[in-house]
């Protein structure tokens, strides 16, 4: 994607692969310049558990099955808050001056809305970074707001949409095609 979508990739730089306890996969993202990383509650939800995981920047291929790049690994410190019905839980990890290179994310705080673009960067099942733009089940052939509002754990709590993610996509920010804001945690 560097090259056909090279704004997508350059945003998909604040995408970090966890590795939890040694066994779990999820992904995080650093949100705004300061020290704060977003994941789901279902990942990491208390701070054991998030002191027991390293986070992995740069773990990326340098071309299409190509070698791998420099990654960078810190790990978990602080569970700043966690909540279960979003399921979010917001962090911050030690060595953050290792990876204030990688940039950082926004959040928009208007509601998704049908038919908007989206893309997902991701590490699902652990793999370096892999980014679902495009979708078969939209006619455009890209990734969008399938569902503006669904139901979570709570009410009104979900979006929905037809991107590609397996498991350990768990956390990674689903971003607005225009703005490159994040719009929702996927889970």
């Amino acid at each position: 994607w560097e090259e056909s979508h090279p704004t997508e990739f350059g945003w998909s730089h604040a995408v970090a692969r966890l590795l939890i306890d040694g066994r779990s996969l999820c992904t995080a993202w650093r949100v705004g310049p300061e020290n704060h990383l977003m994941t789901n509650n279902h990942c990491v939800s208390t701070s054991g558990k998030l002191r027991n995981t390293e986070v992995w920047f740069n773990y990326q291929r340098m071309t299409c099955n190509g070698n791998l790049d420099d990654v960078v690994k810190v790990m978990g410190n602080e569970l700043i808050k966690t909540d279960y019905t979003l399921d979010y839980s917001l962090f911050n990890v030690t060595n953050f001056d290792t990876i204030a290179q990688f940039g950082y994310l926004g959040l928009t705080d208007t509601p998704p809305v049908y038919g908007s673009g989206i893309y997902i960067p991701q590490h699902g099942a652990g793999n370096p970074k892999e980014i679902a733009i495009e979708s078969d089940k939209n006619g455009s052939g890209l990734c969008q707001i399938d569902v503006a509002s669904a139901n979570g754990r709570g009410t009104g709590t979900d979006t929905g949409y037809f991107c590609d993610t397996i498991g350990g996509s768990s956390g990674s920010p689903v971003l607005l095609s225009d703005s490159h804001q994040v719009v929702a945690l996927h889970h």
